[in-house]
């Protein structure tokens, strides 16, 4: 299972290594070639879908692959049993032999995702679980699941956050008919259980993975899952299913144990090192002696990768293993990631554009007297009322012969009550009026808001009193 994305990369990838092949060797001028032997083509298209790394884990903690059951049978306490694949042809002795081997201190591992019924070991009904949610998906995928509920306290779930399952089925321990089923004193516990959202309705939090332990003292281990593909070559690399199998692994040879039997579709299969698909391998030729590559040697293999550069078909050899149901609402999602970084790089092309518009400095202005601030701050009525309060006072001064407010006070009063200067040229009402306006300036400032008319008035009108009286 790859996204579109890993498959846009990878036939890059492919793309640029057969460009590049293609240019070391016009540009290239090694001082000397070996011949080699071309490499192997993959022949298996079914090796994604086989468990060979998975029996390679297991034989390299030291344990001998055989394939005859009785060798297993009679040794229990050193023996593993791994069961994976179809195995609706496993007999029913066979399933009875597994019983009593784990009673006395075997360690079994069944593992499938097609309808069987596994006796003491239970039943696993057949999928494939499917699910609408985005986030139980992986990578969208509605048959491949997210597995997040673990059991944490068991040493299986160490170091695990999630499993990833590929169309599993689900479980039905023998717990749920206890004192009926022939494996009653076992100790059952659940391990991974499927998500609350998911179909069919009745797989919801059932169990995928489950262990099952021997009550007796000298009893072993069983684990049973409800999907194979945990332990298939490619989904050992989703998820955290290579780590739940180094944990199975180590669970299973607890005890140390110096024998498997490795039974695939119920078939027990011989060591991955004896196999025919390593056997087979030719053996490495020796090496051949150096040459120098004459120039029609250098223009055949030209010739040779432009051919292969012209003829290959990169992308549909990449897309004809494509994901089944692969979701074209990732390929949506790309595009509008696109428009939404050339928008982004749009609005930062218009900003850099614009020149920031920065107001130059104030000039230095010139300091100013206190004299001048108070004269521009101060009302042109104000002065007019300091100058007439100034010489109203001169003018009672000079007109008392005395500096007393209080007896300007005084003169007022008496001017008023027409007590004072009772001379002819005294007594006129317009000299009275003139002579008490001017004393109460002085004295309370009184109509001391002035206009430069009335200021210039008031100075004739004192001067021409003082005249009068010969003050002048």
């Amino acid at each position: 299972m790859r996204s579109c994305h890993g498959i846009v990369d990878q036939a890059i990838r492919i793309g640029l290594v057969r460009v590049l092949l293609f240019l070391f060797v016009l540009t290239a001028r090694p001082s000397s070639l070996v011949a080699q032997e071309p490499p192997m083509q993959p022949s298996d298209s079914q090796w994604h879908l086989r468990y060979e790394i998975f029996q390679v884990l297991l034989e390299k903690r030291g344990l001998a692959t055989v394939t005859n059951w009785n060798a297993a049978w009679r040794r229990p306490e050193e023996s593993i049993v791994v069961l994976a694949g179809n195995l609706e042809n496993v007999s029913l002795k066979t399933w009875d032999d597994l019983r009593r081997f784990v009673s006395v201190g075997g360690s079994v591992l069944v593992a499938t995702d097609q309808a069987c019924q596994m006796h003491a070991f239970g039943k696993v009904r057949s999928g494939p679980i499917v699910s609408a949610d985005v986030a139980t998906r992986y990578q969208n995928y509605p048959d491949c699941l997210s597995i997040r509920d673990l059991d944490h306290a068991n040493s299986l779930s160490n170091d695990l956050n999630q499993i990833v399952t590929n169309r599993s089925g689900w479980l039905e321990v023998p717990i749920s008919i206890l004192g009926t089923n022939r494996s009653s004193d076992w100790t059952w516990e659940t391990i991974a259980r499927l998500p609350s959202d998911c179909k069919p309705a009745s797989s919801r939090r059932q169990p995928l993975i489950a262990v099952a332990q021997s009550s007796s003292d000298q009893g072993g281990i069983a684990v049973v899952s409800a999907d194979a593909s945990f332990f298939t070559n490619t989904m050992l690399w989703h998820g955290d299913n290579g780590q739940l199998a180094v944990n199975i692994v180590s669970l299973l040879n607890r005890n140390p144990r110096r024998q498997m039997i490795f039974a695939i579709d119920g078939v027990p299969q011989i060591s991955y090192a004896e196999s025919q698909r390593l056997s087979s391998m030719p053996p490495p030729r020796d090496t051949q002696p150096e040459v120098e590559p004459d120039m029609a040697t250098m223009l055949r293999i030209t010739n040779m990768a432009i051919r292969n550069v012209e003829e290959s078909n990169v992308f549909n050899e990449v897309l004809k293993n494509r994901p089944r149901q692969f979701s074209i609402e990732q390929y949506f999602r790309w595009i509008w990631a696109g428009i939404a970084v050339a928008a982004v790089c749009f609005v930062v092309w218009i900003v850099a554009r614009r020149r920031l518009s920065v107001p130059g400095f104030l000039g230095a202005r010139k300091m100013r007297s206190m004299h001048s601030m108070l004269s521009t701050s101060q009302h042109p009525l104000n002065q007019n009322s300091m100058a007439a309060n100034l010489l109203a006072r001169d003018f009672c001064k000079r007109w008392t012969g005395v500096d007393s407010v209080e007896k300007w006070r005084e003169y007022a009063n008496d001017l008023k009550s027409n007590a004072k200067d009772s001379s002819p040229s005294f007594q006129a009402a317009a000299d009275r009026s003139s002579l008490q306006s001017i004393f109460d300036i002085a004295i309370s400032g009184k109509n001391s808001l002035l206009s430069d008319e009335q200021l210039v008035r008031l100075g004739t009108t004192i001067n021409a009193l003082l005249v009068q009286k010969s003050l002048v």
